[in-house]
């Protein structure tokens, strides 16, 4: 399948690149403000919509054929890639989902360093409660759902995309297993220092799910989460990161690492 994807190139390269590979139901389009950020600091910038979402969903999504692990080992790599062609090896920003799979990429002497963004694993029992108890009633309901429509509807249902029907079930499999995709191999062969950034207003990827996927990764670590009023902030959440409006409160955690 052709995919899709966004390269954004520096006026002036400093001869790295990276990839910014978007959480689950996010259009790429909403990095696009952050990509050109990194790319005036010199940076190649490659992000995409994974199969069956935004730009790259398909006239229906009823039928239509895909899993997150195509996403994770078919996709992703196809991106990685071309960035070799281009003669770059590849420092990884992976928002939520995009976080969770770098290893299964197969690519772990490819990556330069790794950002994982606002992203834990998914494994309900590992959320704090009582939230932990509501996301397994919704993982319930999303699930007869997806059946029922043929996909996942997240635009009805404030979700962000629609999501193919294999990738939303397999996505609610994984996060009723203990180790989740339960694949982390590869990401232990990853030598490349890893960033966890969160942020502590963050109902997404709390404290615990953080670092039990940093853990998984092979590399030197860091654990960093900002308080929103510390930053002179009321609110970041999940998503807000890459509003334009944190340029210079947050961007420059991501870029200081990179640099």
């Amino acid at each position: 399948m052709a995919l899709q994807a966004h390269l954004f190139v520096p006026a002036t390269a400093n001869g790295r690149a990276v990839i910014v590979a978007p959480g689950t139901g996010i259009p790429c389009r909403f990095y696009f403000n952050f990509a050109n950020y990194l790319a005036e600091s010199g940076f190649a910038v490659l992000t995409w919509d994974w199969r069956g979402v935004a730009g790259n969903r398909p006239d229906s999504l009823r039928g239509f054929e895909a899993t997150m692990l195509d996403w994770a080992t078919l996709d992703q790599p196809a991106m990685i890639d071309y960035l070799a062609r281009l003669g770059y090896r590849v420092s990884g920003i992976g928002h939520s989902f995009g976080a969770q799979v770098f290893g299964l990429a197969d690519r772990a002497e490819q990556f330069d360093k790794l950002v994982l963004l606002a992203a834990g694993t998914a494994w309900w029992k590992l959320w704090p409660a009582p939230g932990r108890y509501v996301f397994r009633a919704a993982i319930l309901a999303m699930e007869t759902l997806a059946r029922t429509v043929g996909y996942l509807p997240g635009k009805a249902m404030g979700l962000g995309e629609d999501i193919p029907r294999g990738v939303a079930l397999q996505w609610f499999h994984w996060a009723k297993q203990p180790r989740y995709h339960g694949r982390w191999e590869g990401a232990r062969a990853i030598r490349a220092p890893v960033l966890s950034l969160g942020f502590s207003d963050d109902t997404y990827a709390p404290p615990q799910p953080r670092r039990w996927l940093l853990d998984q990764y092979g590399g030197d670590k860091s654990f960093v989460t900002i308080v929103p009023q510390d930053a002179g902030l009321q609110h970041i959440g999940h998503l807000d990161f890459f509003r334009s409006r944190h340029r210079q409160s947050l961007w420059p955690y991501v870029l200081d690492f990179l640099d």
